[in-house]
């Protein structure tokens, strides 16, 4: 299994926010999130790289909760190359893989219908948008693909924005009975987009 990317650089995390912070957040972006107070903003952090800015928040809503990273100057060209590159990467957890040590024979499985993650169409404040929603591990890694493994479901998005930035989106929740695309294509149409001033 593979384990979401993690950026080690120094990040400054801000106090617990007020009624209000989270949309106040978001419209940097020029976005809204419609039912905001069902949401508690568990972390908001911002590392600046020369001219690249990435801001980090994870939201919670009960068992749910989604990571959102806001990586601007990143034109609309490159951010779907880039989509499409984290896309592969989550997808490359589930197939069957050569193992790593020498000299055996056997080979990690490929995951078979059930666990294998759904490409599933949806919209993001308008945008049409493309999500993976499949199963995870306890510890929010991507390759579970048997009974044992498959703890949390989860749901992947990437897009550009219009504003020369591109928004990673990873949610995580208790594994239903059965694979449940639709809430999170709710969840995701649950953002609106205001014109940036």
């Amino acid at each position: 299994m593979i384990r979401p990317f993690c950026l080690l650089l120094f990040v400054a995390y801000m106090p617990a926010p007020f009624a209000g912070e989270i949309n106040q957040q978001l419209s940097a972006y020029g976005l809204t999130l419609k039912n905001e107070t069902q949401w508690t903003m568990k972390k908001n952090s911002t590392v600046q790289s020369g001219d690249r800015k990435i801001q980090t928040m994870e939201l919670t809503a009960g068992d749910v909760s989604v990571e959102m990273t806001f990586l601007n100057s990143v034109p609309k060209a490159k951010a779907v190359q880039d989509a499409d590159l984290e896309y592969s990467s989550i997808l490359s957890a589930y197939k069957a893989a050569v193992t790593p040590y020498a000299g055996s024979v056997s080979k990690k499985l490929s995951c078979g219908p059930r666990f294998y993650p759904k490409n599933v169409p949806a919209k993001f404040a308008g945008l049409k948008v493309r999500a993976l929603v499949g199963f995870a591990s306890d510890r929010k890694a991507f390759g579970a693909c048997t009974e044992s493994e498959a703890s949390l479901e989860f749901a992947f998005a990437a897009m550009g924005l219009p504003n020369n930035a591109m928004l990673k989106i990873t949610g995580f929740r208790q594994r239903p009975a059965t694979l449940n695309p639709r809430f999170w294509t709710d969840l995701l149409a649950g953002f609106s987009m205001e014109k940036l001033k």
